[in-house]
């Protein structure tokens, strides 16, 4: 199969990166703010165009699919930029987006240049309000995340959506407070370390009392490094007596922290802070 890929907000190229080896056939494009990564970008194998700056400089009717990945939740306006895109797409054309999930992930909240927040409910009323339907919901791709496939309602019955598991009813805001007020009462003044170094762990580490001992991270490329200061150490290295707060849900948190301790013989189940 061939077809025609852009890239709406290319950043550094990752998504293209694999774009190129899932879909080989493929012409591939970007197009992003600034032409910072532009050279990088433009040896990536299948790419064959780059736009920066204004996105009406792209052709009409000439793509298959659009990827908006972790792009939506920096639009102060996504229904309007999403109702923009028909006239890029070919058509039969499809949009693919992931975004943060402010259900299974309140912490995101806290992102300062993130301008809208999405659930499952809302993400599915913005893609309506600008025309498409659900193709595809990948709820259970990621824990955090929501991922849609979207395309023209001429073309797509939508089902009917299910009950996601996320948060319980209420403000997420209050949910969000609440979670770091208990993480603090646990914390208290004594040595703590976060998993993981995204952005839930960098809002805790800037809520909290003091500083942690450290970040926790499985990636071999981050180890070693440090994030303000505070190193970056993989979880086999951590004494059994740190507690280990999770910026997940509790779900999440528990799966995580069982497989942990299973691989890493120095740890304990009790180590772990979940949230509510």
């Amino acid at each position: 199969m061939r077809g025609v890929l852009l890239d709406y907000g290319a950043g550094d190229g990752a998504v293209l990166k694999s774009a190129g080896k899932l879909l080989p056939e493929w012409q591939l494009q970007a197009l992003d703010i600034t032409d910072k990564f532009r050279e990088k970008i433009l040896r990536l194998p299948g790419v064959v165009g780059f736009t920066s700056g204004d996105p009406a400089q792209l052709p009409q009717g000439h793509f298959d699919l659009i990827v908006l990945w972790h792009t939506l939740e920096h639009v102060p306006e996504p229904a309007s930029m999403l109702r923009s895109f028909h006239q890029w797409l070919k058509p039969g054309g499809q949009v693919l987006i992931q975004v943060p999930d402010a259900e299974r992930n309140p912490y995101d909240l806290g992102v300062v240049d993130h301008v809208s927040h999405f659930t499952n409910t809302t993400l599915r009323f913005c893609a309506r309000s600008a025309g498409f339907e659900i193709a595809a919901d990948g709820h259970s791709w990621t824990h955090n995340c929501l991922t849609f496939l979207l395309g023209s309602p001429a073309l797509i019955r939508e089902p009917a959506p299910v009950a996601k598991p996320g948060v319980a009813a209420g403000d997420p805001f209050e949910w969000l407070n609440a979670q770091i007020q208990r993480f603090v009462m646990h914390v208290g003044t004594g040595s703590y370390s976060i998993f993981g170094t995204g952005m839930a762990s960098l809002l805790l580490a800037a809520q909290l009392p003091g500083s942690p001992q450290c970040f926790l991270d499985e990636d071999d490329r981050r180890l070693g490094g440090k994030i303000n200061g505070i190193p970056i150490e993989h979880p086999r290295d951590l004494s059994a007596t740190t507690p280990i707060i999770m910026p997940f849900l509790a779900e999440t948190s528990r799966v995580i922290a069982q497989r942990l301790t299973s691989q890493c013989p120095g740890l304990r189940p009790e180590q772990f802070v979940y949230a509510d």
